[in-house]
């Protein structure tokens, strides 16, 4: 980035340029972490993973006993 450039933006909001350039800086990972955390599907494959979700199914002994350790660990308010 441009010093001049940070600067004139910094003054334009009215602080300091290193405050600019670390929001700058922040904002712009943010975006590459969102961008990252994102899963696109193609249409078929968007259709076979909503009909898996909604297709009911028996919990399997390993989800009983996840369930069971989070119920333990839980503390509820």
């Amino acid at each position: 980035m441009n010093g001049l450039l940070a600067e004139a933006a910094a003054d334009l909001m009215g602080i300091e340029t290193s405050a600019f350039v670390v929001m700058s800086a922040y904002a712009r990972a943010q975006e590459l972490l969102s961008s990252r955390q994102q899963t696109l599907l193609h249409q078929g494959d968007h259709q076979a993973l909503l009909a898996a979700l909604d297709k009911a199914s028996t919990p399997t002994p390993a989800l009983l006993e996840a369930w069971q350790l989070h119920q333990n660990q839980v503390v509820r308010s």
